[in-house]
């Protein structure tokens, strides 16, 4: 339920300890976007359209710094906001079965998705960074804690997941935290389509970037910190876009496959 979080962490003190790191983390950058969002003088995509739709004005004002700080950078596309989404991915995934997709997709993620000997398929990468020795050294070990944690050194989960973003064009994960909240020791897999962004004001003031989980349902919302939620999308928000790489496989079948007439055609014997 709404507060959820809030009410288990008085019953558990180290989440307590968690939401207090993690809420920091969520508000780095957030004094620079509300910067941004103050002197900007026009109005944003997402701010018009919600606006109109909406029919808020400029008393609306927490409403409107949360969709107008939506435009202040490379948004990602929403499941949330897409309502034919659910529908469209069980097509998806059930056209992704036609053995001619199921072959181009094994072929993409066995191109992209290439092991070592080590059995890791990506490595960190600090080229150009001005790091000192112990810095460098720290961020090498933390990214095969969490390469390990995230099992992509066991079977075949990244070639999985990798596939699976080709099909849906969604993935998203909540990041789990030790009790102390400072390191990272696993993570679960969430429903894209459960989650929508927002922006809420802290008890100082500061903006504070945050998701919803099922927001507005009274037994299962939650409240997850934007540190603590992993979300990519194959799209782009407020463009012209295919949803995921499945998605355009459908457009070019349907260019290239011959109608009805040709295939007509094709059966009918040649004249001598």
């Amino acid at each position: 339920m709404a507060g959820f979080i809030d009410n288990f962490s008085q019953r558990n003190p180290n989440m307590g300890r968690i939401l207090r790191t993690v809420s920091k983390i969520g508000s780095f950058g957030m004094e620079y976007k509300d910067l941004v969002v103050r002197n900007s003088q026009a109005i944003g995509v997402s701010e018009a359209a919600m606006r109109q739709r909406l029919a808020l004005t400029d008393s609306d004002e927490d409403f409107i710094f949360n969709l107008a700080a939506q435009d202040t950078s490379n948004r990602k596309y929403i499941a949330y906001f897409d309502k034919d989404y659910p529908f469209k991915r069980d097509f998806l995934r059930s056209f992704a079965l036609n053995a001619e997709i199921e072959w181009i997709l094994d072929i993409l993620a066995d191109e992209a998705i290439v092991y070592d000997d080590r059995n890791f398929c990506c490595s960190l990468s600090l080229v150009n960074l001005d790091l000192k020795d112990e810095v460098a050294d720290s961020l090498r070990e933390n990214f095969r804690k969490i390469y390990v944690s995230h099992g992509f050194n066991n079977g075949i989960s990244a070639w999985q997941y990798f596939r699976q973003f080709l099909i849906d064009g969604f993935l998203s994960f909540e990041i789990v935290y030790s009790d102390d909240g400072k390191k990272i020791v696993g993570f679960k897999e969430l429903d894209p389509t459960s989650l929508t962004p927002s922006i809420e004001r802290g008890a100082g003031g500061q903006s504070v970037q945050i998701w919803y989980q099922y927001f507005n349902d009274s037994v299962r919302e939650r409240k997850l910190y934007d540190a603590q939620v992993v979300y990519i999308s194959f799209a782009k928000g407020n463009t012209t876009a295919r949803t995921s790489y499945v998605e355009r496989l459908i457009s070019c079948l349907l260019y290239t496959s011959p109608s009805p007439r040709d295939r007509q055609k094709s059966r009918m014997p040649s004249s001598a």
